[in-house]
């Protein structure tokens, strides 16, 4: 009896996952709907759509992704991308901890290589300045190109948060929260994606792909 119980569960699980599956269908139209854009978070979000839908990797490992391996002798995060092996590959942390490397498929690597090169030619460089505005290369201290240049950094996530509104962005987080350390909108550029925010890029492309 505690057997047919077990497999019982066990089909009902199988069939829950199966009925949260994307259908291939809707997969192929944001794909096709997900065209090359000048738009960082455009660019963002076709690099992870396509990562999604070629490695079948959960949201919550795509997002974990660090843009390089540690160094010898860090703090090993969840996951991260090689770019220099051959081919270039991910590890990631699947269900249950277990580690897993997976080279990292050509047409969704395309698509981060341009979303990776925007994010560098619009990030500040080592010439740029806050201090004086009517220095050479001025930029103001909540200008996003600050934060461009934290997400180029080896421990930021390969697919990061990009924006912030409301309490947490630059322009009011001093008023507002006096009392924490300040980074860009006092969110650290080491922070990922969240579900919420994974959703939101879902549903974005689905509109344009009129879904």
């Amino acid at each position: 009896a505690k057997r047919r119980v077990a497999k019982n569960l066990s089909q009902e699980r199988k069939q829950a996952a199966a009925d949260q599956r994307v259908p291939p269908e809707i997969i192929a139209k944001l794909l096709l709907s997900a065209n090359p854009s000048d738009k960082l978070v455009d660019m963002r979000d076709r690099a992870l759509l396509l990562f999604l839908a070629f490695t079948g990797a959960r949201v919550s490992e795509a997002t974990q992704l660090r843009r390089e391996p540690p160094s010898e002798g860090a703090h090993k995060w969840l996951g991260w991308f090689t770019p220099d092996s051959d081919p270039p590959s991910i590890e990631v942390t699947r269900k249950g901890g277990k580690k897993m490397r997976l080279p990292y498929p050509p047409l969704a690597l395309r698509a981060l290589t341009e979303f990776q090169a925007l994010l560098e030619f619009q990030a500040a460089t080592a010439g740029h300045q806050w201090v004086d505005p009517t220095g050479p290369n001025y930029l103001p201290e909540n200008a996003p190109e600050w934060r461009w240049r934290d997400l180029t950094r080896p421990d930021a996530p390969l697919f990061p948060p990009l924006y912030f509104w409301g309490a947490n962005s630059k322009f009011h987080y001093k008023r507002l929260r006096p009392n924490r350390g300040l980074d860009y909108g006092g969110t650290p550029y080491t922070q990922t994606m969240s579900r919420q925010g994974v959703l939101a890029m879902l549903k974005r492309m689905g509109a344009s792909a009129e879904l």
